[in-house]
């Protein structure tokens, strides 16, 4: 046995001999020593790198120094070290590799080419970090809905073998199109075109059938619009993974943390259960329906005084309250959903034609800030476009029309002006009733009108008034509630790598993605921005004076990947890179 065998030196000459072996017999590891460019094609002129060769005959001659040093130290009669000297030496041999494991603390990144421990894993496996058991991603997107599902899917089309998780609050996937009351449809028409070229306006992937091809209805209720969902996430499959199974339900996300990282960015998300996971990048797909708003100045006495849009389950309630009692509804807001509320109370109540009913029908008093037509109602002022986000949209308009006809007097709207309190008070009768005060902008008189039922809020949604957002403390909020973001990417400006994607995205005062067939079209544009970053990182053999990086041709590879999947949604019209696309209508060419 030869004395060297604890001795260092000996391990030095193991630790070499084993790298040469491991590159003369892994393909892979050859490719890694061959550079490309990160960005644009490879070009003619560009050529392999030629380190190859230069690098095994350097580690060749190292060992064979150290081996002519054994042989010296052998002749020279040198005893290998004492008892104590070797648990001195195996103590800081294993502090030495503990030290390089770690080095990409506080995340153990699986997708490291420097790491050359046995215990790494592969690309699609879970990682725990150095300091507890927690599971650690590429990417975890908080929502498994229609934006939730929609950037996964574009993330898995361009990297199949993505570690991702989604985070699902709920026991299903769509849950809050589900938690929609019974008869409200979706705006957007879904129609039977994809063989014909557009896509179905309410479709998440740009190579799936749309919800109208599984629903068979124009304008699908929030139920068949749900099962749509779950039927692509349990069918649509990456590498034989459904959709479905990077779903973990009844997850609740209590907070999100930037941690300490050698690289871009590394976040701990926390859930209410106590437990928690780590990822490189973060993109929050919550949507915005389990953030109900009420906004200021209105001051609201009573909790049981109100209830908002989103809450209700059946307006037939609401209809038979005011029938029994002759009275009032009174709505707040004059968008969408507050025209919405309006029209199916007076259809629930009945034909103000039908004989003796006819007396007991009830009046909606409908308070809108805006013009009474939705026109900059309770989205921020009217846009300088026909935008439905900013404007009620013609199959509204036309129904609110047919009412004004149908019932008249019964349904009164009034225009420009804003609610400032509710409360409640038992009338002389002993019944209790629900009161409104608006302020009218012309005249600035208060006026008082009183509800046999509590005050619809139908005045939208908002992250940042909500206590249980996860972006509270990583994120800036703008004045109507939206999340601040980067308009290249729709990437967090306080927090780099947490991104948005869904319904609360939102560029000045005109582009504003709240429809499904507009923020669909953000959907690769965030895949393609998180998976270049991972490449740029993992693959990364130099980083130029101008900033470029070179990447390895594994590298070279993944980003051909990203950009084929990314040209795919933009001939699909799912694609807008640039913002002024989207205020003028024009989703063609450049944009």
């Amino acid at each position: 046995m030869s004395a060297l065998t604890n001795h260092p030196v000996q391990a030095y000459i193991d630790d070499a001999s084993a790298l040469i072996d491991c590159i003369v017999e892994d393909d892979s590891l050859l490719s890694k020593l061959k550079t490309f460019r990160i960005s644009g094609s490879r070009s003619s002129d560009q050529t392999l790198v030629p380190t190859l060769d230069p690098t095994l005959k350097k580690l060749n001659d190292l060992v064979d120094g150290f081996r002519d040093l054994s042989a010296l130290l052998e002749e020279g009669n040198f005893g290998g070290p004492s008892a104590m000297e070797e648990e001195k030496i195996e103590e800081e041999k294993s502090s030495h590799r503990s030290s390089h494991r770690s080095s990409h603390s506080p995340l153990q990144q699986n997708h490291a080419m420097e790491d050359d421990s046995d215990d790494s894993s592969s690309a699609s496996s879970n990682v725990s970090s150095n300091d507890s058991n927690e599971e650690t991603f590429s990417v975890v997107i908080i929502g498994a809905s229609a934006s939730g599902l929609g950037v996964a899917s574009a993330l898995l089309s361009a990297s199949p073998d993505l570690d991702i998780k989604i985070l699902e609050r709920s026991s299903c996937v769509g849950s809050s199109f589900l938690s929609w009351p019974p008869f409200t449809r979706f705006i957007s028409p879904s129609f039977y075109s994809n063989p014909f070229g557009p896509n179905d306006l309410n479709q998440i992937t740009p190579d799936e059938n749309g919800p109208q091809t599984h629903s068979q209805s124009q304008h699908p209720t929030g139920a068949e619009y749900a099962s749509y969902l779950q039927t692509l996430s349990r069918t649509k499959k990456f590498n034989n993974r459904t959709l479905e199974s990077y779903i973990s339900f009844n997850t609740h996300v209590s907070s999100v943390t930037s941690l300490p990282y050698a690289g871009s960015s590394a976040f701990k998300i926390s859930m209410d259960s106590g437990a928690s996971i780590c990822s490189r990048y973060v993109i929050y797909a919550g949507g915005e329906y389990v953030h109900p708003f009420s906004p200021l100045p209105l001051k609201v006495k009573s909790p049981n005084a109100s209830v908002h849009y989103s809450e209700i389950s059946d307006w037939k309630v609401y209809s038979d309250c005011v029938k029994k009692f002759c009275g009032t509804v009174v709505i707040v807001g004059g968008g969408e959903a507050g025209f919405d509320a309006a029209l199916h109370v007076l259809d629930e109540a009945g034909d103000p034609n039908d004989g003796d009913e006819a007396g007991l029908k009830p009046r909606v008093i409908l308070i809108d800030r805006g013009s009474g037509s939705g026109e900059g109602a309770d989205s921020g002022g009217a846009g300088k476009v026909d935008d439905p986000s900013t404007t009620l949209t013609p199959i509204t308009r036309a129904r609110v029309e047919e009412a004004r006809k149908k019932y008249r007097n019964l349904f009164q709207i009034e225009e420009g002006c804003e609610c400032t309190e509710i409360g409640e008070e038992v009338s002389e009768t002993g019944r209790k009733v629900f009161l409104a005060k608006y302020r009218s902008s012309r005249t600035n008189r208060v006026t008082t009108v009183s509800s046999e039922a509590p005050v619809i809020l139908a005045t939208g949604f908002n992250l940042s008034q909500s206590k249980t957002c996860c972006l509270n403390g990583i994120c800036d909020w703008d004045e109507s509630g939206r999340p601040v973001l980067t308009q290249d990417c729709d990437e967090v400006e306080r927090t780099k790598g947490v991104f948005v994607v869904g319904p609360m995205v939102k560029h000045n005062e005109e582009v504003i993605f709240c429809f499904i067939y507009k923020f669909r079209c953000r959907f690769a544009l965030v895949a393609g921005e998180i998976l270049s970053r991972l490449i740029a990182e993992y693959h990364s053999v130099q980083t130029n004076s101008d900033g470029t990086v070179v990447v390895d041709e594994e590298g070279h590879k993944k980003l051909d990947m990203v950009e084929r999947t990314c040209r795919f949604y933009q001939e699909k019209g799912m694609l807008i890179t640039d913002l002024s696309c989207a205020v003028c209508g024009d989703v063609e060419g450049s944009c």
